[in-house]
């Protein structure tokens, strides 16, 4: 089981420089994926793109990348090639009058062509130093959601017992509950017949179908229990959210169809574990 809620970051020296990558992510209902990488490693998303949304079923994902460039990524021009630059400078210093003293290095640097001009490339050894990062940042990022998942479970699986403890305390109680109810059936039956025994014969019938139809929680007992029995075996946030759902829905219908006190007691526990229950499943991949 994995949360949504983690965090992961690697650092590494590569030829190209310094890389930092952090990878960061939050509850979502879909997988949102979003970036910061210098314009320089853009070229980069697509694949990163790729590589995040094969770990990540849904969330939403920052991926922060910052890089320091080393000197031999950055394009600076040699020694061979300042001197000849300023070879040419001075011989047309010369031509045209002036100093060629003043053909220093803060001249050359200045009429040299521009970083954007000279352009930065990246080699092949460097993309995949950057992809071990990456894979790095990754993995630190994964076994925070691993154990954020592993908290979780175990959150729910007590919950999940209790509830099967109130649905035990519940079926227990069930027969003693129709018992009551028949009870009362029997004392309202008792007073028609006293008051209007022509009436009884009609009533009798209302109070026996209400009787039948509201008195048995069997079926809704039945399919909670399996779909307590179907939790213990999800990992999937959806699906568990599905089922949280339908045992709402089963939980309700006890509660309605019993009648009792004590049972509706149970039920209202019930409901308050089944919604920690929701809040907490919201944040499983």
């Amino acid at each position: 089981m994995l949360s949504m809620t983690g965090f992961g970051t690697a650092s590494c020296e590569v030829p190209c420089g310094k890389v930092t990558i952090e990878i960061q992510s939050v509850n979502r209902k879909f997988l949102d994926l979003l970036f910061c990488l210098p314009k320089e490693l853009s070229f980069l998303e697509p694949e990163m793109r790729s590589w995040i949304a094969d770990r990540a079923g849904r969330g939403q994902v920052q991926i922060r990348l910052r890089w320091m460039p080393g000197r031999k990524a950055l394009p600076l021009p040699d020694a061979d090639e300042l001197r000849s630059w300023r070879k040419g400078w001075r011989e047309l210093a010369l031509e045209i009058g002036s100093d060629p003293a003043e053909i220093n290095i803060s001249f050359l640097l200045s009429h040299l062509p521009s970083m954007e001009q000279r352009g930065i490339s990246f080699s092949e050894e460097d993309r995949e130093a950057i992809r071990a990062c990456l894979n790095a940042s990754l993995e630190s990022w994964l076994e925070m959601k691993r154990r954020e998942g592993a908290l979780l479970q175990k959150d729910l699986c007590g919950r999940a017992l209790r509830l099967a403890e109130c649905l035990g305390s519940i079926e227990e109680k069930a027969p003693l509950a129709m018992e009551r109810l028949r009870q009362r059936l029997q004392e309202k039956i008792a007073t028609l017949l006293v008051q209007n025994a022509a009436a009884w014969e009609e009533q009798l019938g209302r109070e026996l179908f209400f009787y039948a139809e509201k008195s048995d929680i069997s079926e809704e007992i039945t399919r909670l229990r399996s779909h307590l029995s179907q939790m213990e075996r999800l990992d999937a946030g959806k699906k568990m959210e599905f089922l949280i759902q339908e045992m709402g829905r089963e939980v309700n219908t006890i509660g309605s169809k019993a009648g009792d006190v004590e049972i509706a007691h149970l039920v209202v526990e019930m409901k308050a574990e089944l919604e920690k229950m929701r809040e907490q499943v919201q944040n499983i991949e």
